[in-house]
């Protein structure tokens, strides 16, 4: 359970953080604070919410979180759904690519899988997914965003990328 608590709790907070860089939003500390109690609560209500009705978990959170953010950041709703929906399928895309990473290392340094080892595997994919979704916006092409998800007609190729991504 622990595991799965730590997966949702860095995959929201990954994504909450793209879609500040995403937006080129400024990011106070009361912010990062904030979005740090969000991330548990949701992870946890999701963690929960996987054992009665696994299909609608990511949704659910994808849904909260577009309430959360547009609340949370003053945005209009369309550009918080393009937003919140792209930075969720970078943050799954990120997961996805550091644990297909760290299982290879795993089974080259022959791990066997346990319950001990799956957190161990976790907590490296969560740390090292914190590291890498903060490289990206470092590189000189995307240090103030993507400007074009404000233009009005960019909205829909925004949403089906990120659908694709999820």
């Amino acid at each position: 359970m622990i595991d799965l608590l730590l997966k949702y709790f860095t995959i929201s907070l990954s994504s909450y953080y793209t879609y500040a860089k995403l937006l080129n939003l400024n990011v106070t500390a009361k912010r990062v604070i904030t979005d740090i109690i969000f991330s548990l609560l949701i992870s946890v209500i999701v963690m929960y919410l996987r054992l009665y009705l696994p299909s609608l978990s990511i949704p659910l959170m994808v849904a909260i979180s577009v309430i959360y953010l547009t609340l949370a950041t003053k945005t209009k709703i369309e550009l918080s759904i393009t937003a919140t929906i792209l930075s969720f399928g970078i943050s799954y895309t990120f997961f996805g690519m550091i644990l297909l990473l760290f299982s290879f290392i795993f089974k080259s340094l022959n791990i066997t899988y346990s319950d001990d080892n799956i957190e161990i595997l976790t907590i490296c994919v969560s740390a090292s997914q914190l590291l890498l979704s903060r490289i990206p916006f470092r590189l000189r092409r995307l240090k103030s965003g993507m400007p074009f998800l404000r233009i009005k007609g960019a909205n829909n190729a925004g949403v089906f990328i990120s659908v694709l991504l999820l």
